[in-house]
Formats: structure tokens, C-alpha cells, sequence
């Protein structure tokens, strides 16, 4: 298992949004318990779509579980969790646990988790995490341990835009282009602003 990921490519190619996405489902997976219940999930779907976000990731652990390898699913949308999947490998994979909305189906293993009060907008990892249920200890410390350099604020992302005050009409017509175009590509802008 990689405990290191380096990402090489062209400017302009992804990579910084390739590192949001991970630095977002990581920290969702962790920390979402800690959203308001009525808060958003902080997902920011590709073009303000309204369709669900899907991630996966698949892992091993280090504790007791660590002869399987995992395979975790998300999908959520702006406002809740649609549904999560855990399933593990050996020779055959095995799903053991699944969520759609806030019904959760486990094996007989995980059984500890159907006390769990789940919400729209946190993960069951979270959510198990929270409650100090340890069935999903080895997992919830796979996603709190990520460390990146990368990462993006949800709620009022603000884009500063530098220029000198020489620069004409022409400029602040090319920056509501970029404004306009920017929102079109799902990047959500509270606002921007021209520093002189």
C-alpha cells in the first residue's frame, strides 16, 4: 500500500482538481459529522450538476482486518448522502455493509453499526466515528491520517484577481468572461474581486 501519492503532469491538465476532489472525499469520509445536520454536504458537483457525485477508493487497512483489501463508495449529492458501500476482498468480494439514504444493511460482523443514527450529510464512517462505535476504527483511520497540500473552501470560495490600475475597460470586460466562465465550469465563486 502506497503511504505517498505524487501526481505529475502538464499545466493545466488536473491535477490540482484531481487533489481537491481526493482532499474533499477523504475529509468528508473523516470529519462530516461535524457539518450542522441541516448543512450541505460541501460537495461541489462538475458544472452545478444536480446528478449524484460518485467516489470510490479502494484500500487495506493496518489492524485487524489487514489480509482484505477494501473498496469504499460514496455517493452524495449538494444536500445529502445518496449512498455508501463497503465490500472486502480476499479471493471473492463480499459486500458488508451498504447504505442508501439512512437504511444501512450489514453482515452479522458489523452488526454493532445498526444503532447508529445516521444524517443526510455525513458519512457512515463519520457517523460510527462519532458515536464511538469501533466496528469501522481501522477504516475511519485510513481517511482522518491523509495529509495534502491541496485544498478548497466550500462555502464562500472568493477569486482574487490581481491588476495593475493602467489596465482598461478591456480587462474588466475579460474578467466578467472569466467570471461567467468559471461558473459555467462549476467552480463556485462567492465573488471576484480586482486588486489595484
Amino acid at each position: 500500500v502506497n503511504t505517498l501519492l505524487n501526481i505529475k503532469g502538464a499545466n493545466g491538465a488536473g491535477k490540482t482538481n484531481l487533489l481537491k476532489a481526493l482532499a474533499f472525499f477523504m475529509d468528508f469520509v473523516a470529519n462530516s459529522f461535524s457539518l450542522k445536520p441541516d448543512a450541505p454536504t460541501g460537495v461541489i458537483p462538475f458544472y452545478d450538476s444536480s446528478k449524484e457525485t460518485y467516489f470510490f477508493v479502494e484500500f487495506k487497512t493496518a489492524g485487524s482486518c489487514s489480509n482484505y483489501t477494501f473498496l469504499y463508495e460514496l455517493s452524495l449529492t449538494k444536500d445529502r448522502v445518496v449512498s455508501e458501500k463497503i465490500s472486502r476482498t480476499n479471493k471473492r468480494i463480499i459486500e458488508v455493509i451498504s447504505r442508501q439514504g439512512n437504511n444501512i444493511k450489514t453482515t452479522s460482523e458489523f452488526k454493532e453499526l445498526d444503532k447508529i443514527k445516521l444524517r443526510k450529510n455525513a458519512s457512515l464512517i463519520s457517523c460510527a466515528h462519532q458515536n464511538e462505535i469501533s466496528a469501522l476504527n481501522d477504516i475511519y483511520m485510513i481517511f482522518s491520517k491523509v495529509i495534502t497540500n491541496t485544498t478548497i473552501s466550500y462555502s464562500s470560495m472568493s477569486i482574487y484577481l490581481d491588476c495593475a490600475e493602467n489596465y482598461g475597460k478591456e480587462y474588466y470586460d475579460e474578467v466578467n468572461v472569466m467570471k461567467t466562465y468559471l461558473i459555467e465550469n462549476g467552480i463556485p465563486s462567492k465573488d471576484i474581486f480586482i486588486l489595484n
